[in-house]
Order: C-alpha cells, then sequence, then structure tokens
C-alpha cells in the first residue's frame, strides 16, 4: 500500500510540475514582450524562477 501511494503522489508531483513549466513558459512568452519596457517584473520573474 506504501508503494502504491507512493506511485500516486509521484505521479501527481510530476503533474503538478509539468503545470508548473507551462505557466512558467507562458509568463516567459508574455515577459519577454515587456522586458524592455518593465524592469521591475522582469527582475521578480528572474527571482521567481531562480
Amino acid at each position: 500500500m506504501k508503494i502504491i501511494l507512493s506511485i500516486r503522489f509521484n505521479r501527481k508531483a510530476e503533474e503538478i510540475n509539468f503545470l508548473i513549466i507551462l505557466i512558467v513558459y507562458l509568463f516567459i512568452i508574455i515577459f519577454q514582450r515587456r522586458i524592455y519596457k518593465v524592469e521591475t517584473y522582469n527582475l521578480t520573474f528572474m527571482v521567481f524562477v531562480g
């Protein structure tokens, strides 16, 4: 039972990480157009990614 639960938890964690990666790529696409306009959002975004 513990092995099955751990496997399910790992799958859920991988799905959550995949969603986070998709959100990060969307933010990169959005901020690439606004980097030269607003520098503060770019710095906070780089801190969030790093």
